[in-house]
C-alpha cells in the first residue's frame, strides 16, 4: 500500500496548509474540517490521487494572458473540490485564469460518489447518512413514515420527486 502525505487541510472552506492537527477554540457554531491526501509519489500541484489536471506542472503564461485547465477524475471517482490559490471553488471540471499578472496555484481532490440521505421528523430513510455509491452504480433508498404519518414529499438534489416510498439513484 502506498504512503500518503497531507496535501492540504480545509477548515470552514479555507485552506490552513498541510497541518497534522487543528484545534477549534471557543466554538459557538458548526465547523467543517477536511484533509486532502496525496500518494507520497504525487506532485501536489499537479494531481491528486484518482484524477488529474491538464495541463499539469508549471505552466508559463504571458503577462496579462489567459490559461485554462481541465480537471478530470479517474473512472469510478468524482471531483470533490478544486482549490485555486488556496480557495475552494467547488467541484468544477475546468477553470480559467484571466489577465494573469502573478503566480497562481490550482489543485484538485477526488472521491468516490456519495449520497447524503436524511429524513425529517416523523420518518426514516434507509440507508441514511453518507452512503458511498460505486461509479455507475445505483443505490435504492426506502422511505418509511412513523405510524400515524404519511410521506409528505421526497426531495432529490432540490427536486421534489413526489410521495414515493422508495427511490433509486440514477446511474
Amino acid at each position: 500500500m502506498p504512503g500518503y502525505v497531507i496535501a492540504s487541510v480545509l477548515v470552514d472552506s479555507t485552506e490552513v496548509g498541510p497541518v497534522t492537527s487543528y484545534s477549534f477554540t471557543h466554538v459557538t457554531r458548526n465547523h467543517t474540517i477536511a484533509a486532502r491526501l496525496l500518494d507520497a509519489d504525487d506532485d501536489p500541484g499537479d494531481r491528486g490521487p484518482h484524477g488529474s489536471i491538464s495541463p499539469s506542472g508549471s505552466v508559463s503564461v504571458q503577462s496579462g494572458g489567459t490559461q485554462s485547465f481541465t480537471i478530470t477524475p479517474d473512472a469510478g471517482y468524482v471531483i470533490a473540490s478544486v482549490l485555486v490559490d488556496s480557495t475552494d471553488v467547488g467541484p468544477v471540471t475546468s477553470y480559467t485564469f484571466t489577465h494573469v499578472t502573478r503566480n497562481h496555484t490550482i489543485a484538485a481532490s477526488f472521491s468516490t460518489p456519495t449520497i447524503l440521505a436524511s429524513a425529517g421528523p416523523h420518518g426514516s430513510i434507509d440507508p441514511s447518512g453518507t452512503v458511498t455509491v460505486p461509479s455507475g452504480g445505483r443505490r435504492r433508498s426506502t422511505i418509511t413514515p412513523d405510524q400515524g404519518y404519511a410521506i409528505g414529499s421526497v426531495v432529490v438534489d432540490g427536486v421534489d420527486v413526489g410521495r414515493v416510498a422508495s427511490y433509486s439513484s440514477p446511474t
